[in-house]
């Protein structure tokens, strides 16, 4: 038998406002407070309503907000690439000796980070290497199971496995231990090594394994220590690997970058357009996808096409490409700094100082962020020594010094640090400090061929011909084809007036590195020192080819062309400079030289003027209009010219002289025996 329910709430109790009074009742009586207190409930009860919906609908949200969370998380976690290293088995007499399995997968773990650092620092993204059971689980609630267990499920589910497990075990052998590694189940290494010193085993295993899990990174790693192999190892990447993988489009800005190096602009532009074309292809695949990035080499692809296109003379497109690597990583100072020094280029001073500021800045920012123990040790010595690069080039040459120094004291045998602080007390002309952090980088890295050649630029300074064309010759040892070596061994021969083998030098530059227009100037200027004049012209005409823009190539050619007698060919030459170059007094000078030598008195005359006013206080520019005035016979105006270049000058003897035979040729004799006393 069923019972009635006790009523125990409000819904539950009989609404005694509903029932009646009895017929001819009087009125019940209220209060008038009685109304205000039923006004006041009725007001209080909506509110809790409200409140309490309110609420409900929160919890509903914040619910369905955690349960996105949870898919975002889960899904992150089924497609995040994992590298786990498992403890490496060891013999038990080396367990025994404290190294143990954890131990072996620890060091491992450590080379791997190396050269992910070094990859890093060339510009690639860092990789996340774990050790097993190291990573911190995150347990669903109220399940009480994992959020990697749920994925581990899905991935066997779906029978995709993003994760990369590395295991091996050494094993004893005569007459020390053997290396084994394996990548998920596949072996990947093996190597012997003494037993006291197995420590050495290490790199050679995680270049083998850095090939495996992310190639592109050991050839970025492997760069700046052996960059032919890093640039073989590339194109075998490129073949390997189908044209859109990420590893692909990292060969390609390597390979790139070292068409770079060797100044091969157009090889180089040709490389980095075919890793945009396909960044291209993967931010068109991936722009349905929310939140979706771009590629990791976009932003070094623009960067680097800029610097090629810079190379080019193409100033407006690099201008561009570097603006597009600033909007892709505002955080990137090399990309503010190079948008600052096209700026520059472009004329655009007071942008470029704005772009400087922030490299400044950020610069700034990452050195405030470093720790004591990683950030402002030895792996910050780069971040330094990149600094002071960029404020060299802004022409702060004490900042930059003093980033040098930062850098060579924290990584005392660093040899770019102290090649760096060479090149900037070399420019400083303080030349025994150079020498002296020349050798320093030698000693450090006898294998890089940049020590050599800063070497040779100090020796050759200090008149040092025998000890430069000796460091030149181990430049051109190590690197026989760079543009850059043969440059220097031109220079040397030049300096020893030795002008046959300065062309062929400038000429073998000029050779491996045709779209260089300064290699073709520097065989442009060894041909006028030995007086084929002929030669030189062409040399400069393909200087000016290659760099229109240029005041100073313009002004070279219009030397060989006056010397070949070609006056108007030299006249439109320096016209193009003036143009070019309108505030440099040099071009009016030689303008006027080349007037005078078509007998354009008035011509001659009116261009030095232009050079004085352009540079009123130097009393050479004015002698040497005296000296027009006076093979023309024009006493009264050489002997003012004398006189103006005197005011600025009153010590000259040659001065005096030229005033006094100018007074000689005024007949006035007695002025001019005063001047000579």
């Amino acid at each position: 038998m069923e019972q009635a329910a006790i009523p125990t709430t409000a819904a539950d109790a009989v609404n005694k406002s509903e029932i009646e009074a009895p017929i001819g009742a009087p009125p019940a009586r209220r209060k008038h407070s009685r109304h205000r207190y039923l006004r006041f409930t009725r007001r209080a009860r909506r509110l809790s309503l409200i409140v309490t919906g309110l609420f409900g609908l929160g919890l509903r949200l914040s619910g369905a907000g955690v349960g996105i969370i949870f898919v975002i998380l889960l899904g992150l976690e089924v497609t995040r690439h994992q590298v786990e290293i498992q403890p490496i088995a060891m013999p038990k007499p080396l367990a025994e000796a404290g190294y143990s399995p954890e131990v072996a997968a620890r060091r491992l773990r450590d080379a791997l980070d190396r050269l992910a650092d070094a990859a890093a620092t060339a510009g690639g993204r860092a990789l996340a290497i774990s050790m097993h059971g190291e990573a911190p689980e995150i347990v669903v609630p109220t399940v009480g199971v994992s959020l990697s267990t749920v994925a581990t499920y899905l991935q066997r589910f779906l029978g995709y496995s993003p994760r990369t497990a590395i295991t091996g075990e050494f094993t004893l052998s005569d007459p020390g231990v053997r290396l084994l590694l394996r990548l998920d189940g596949q072996v990947i290494f093996r190597s012997s090594a003494p037993t006291d010193h197995i420590d050495d085993i290490w790199l050679k295993a995680a270049d083998a394994v850095m090939r495996e899990i992310s190639p592109y990174r050991a050839a970025l790693a492997l760069y700046d220590s052996d960059p032919d192999e890093a640039i073989r190892f590339a194109s075998s990447i490129i073949r390997r690997y189908p044209p859109g993988d990420e590893n692909v489009a990292w060969a390609r800005l390597i390979r790139g970058a070292r068409h770079i190096d060797f100044m091969q602009y157009s090889a180089a532009e040709k490389e980095f357009r075919e890793v945009l074309l396909h960044a291209e292809g993967t931010s068109l695949a991936s722009s349905s996808m929310p939140f979706s990035a771009p590629a990791s080499y976009t932003e070094p692809a623009h960067f680097y096409l800029g610097t090629a296109l810079l190379g080019l003379g193409k100033t407006e497109a690099a201008h561009e490409e570097f603006r597009r690597a600033v909007v892709l990583d505002p955080s990137d100072p090399g990309a503010h700094h190079q948008l600052g020094m096209t700026l520059m280029t472009l004329r655009r001073q007071r942008e470029a100082a704005a772009e400087f500021d922030v490299v400044q800045r950020l610069f700034y920012d990452i050195f405030a962020g470093s720790t004591d123990i990683r950030g402002h040790g030895l792996v910050s010595a780069p971040t330094h020594i990149s600094f002071g690069n960029a404020l060299s080039q802004q022409q702060r040459n004490a900042n930059a010094l003093e980033q040098f120094r930062w850098a060579a004291a924290l990584d005392p045998e660093n040899d770019y640090a102290h090649r760096s602080l060479c090149d900037a007390h070399s420019a400083a002309s303080r030349l025994d400090e150079a020498l002296s952090e020349c050798r320093l980088a030698v000693k450090y890295a006898p294998k890089r061929v940049e020590n050599h050649l800063s070497l040779a630029a100090v020796l050759l300074e200090q008149h040092d011909l025998e000890g430069a064309g000796q460091t030149g010759q181990d430049a051109l040892r190590l690197a026989p084809k760079s543009p850059f070596v043969h440059e220097m061994l031109g220079r040397i021969f030049q300096a020893a007036d030795d002008h046959e083998k300065a062309v062929a030098e400038y000429r073998e530059a000029a050779r491996l590195a045709p779209e260089v227009a300064n290699f073709h100037t520097e065989l442009g200027n060894a041909f006028y020192g030995g007086k084929k004049f002929a030669d030189a012209t062409e040399a400069y005409r393909q200087a000016v080819k290659l760099s229109p823009e240029d005041a100073m190539l313009h002004g070279n050619l219009a030397g060989a062309l006056a010397k070949k007698g070609e006056f108007g060919g030299a006249i439109g030459e320096y016209r193009k400079a003036i143009d070019l170059d309108p505030v440099n007094a040099r071009w009016h000078v030689r303008l006027g030289s080349v007037y005078y030598e078509q007998k354009n008195v008035d011509g001659a005359i009116h261009e030095y003027q232009a050079a004085i006013d352009l540079k009123p206080d130097d009393p050479q520019l004015r002698n040497a209009l005296g000296n027009v005035h006076y093979i023309e016979k024009d006493f009264a105006a050489a002997a003012a010219a004398y006189r103006s270049a005197l005011a600025l000058a009153q010590d000259n003897a040659i001065f005096h002289a030229n005033l006094a035979d100018a007074l000689v040729g005024q007949n006035d004799v007695d002025g001019a025996i005063e001047i000579m006393r």
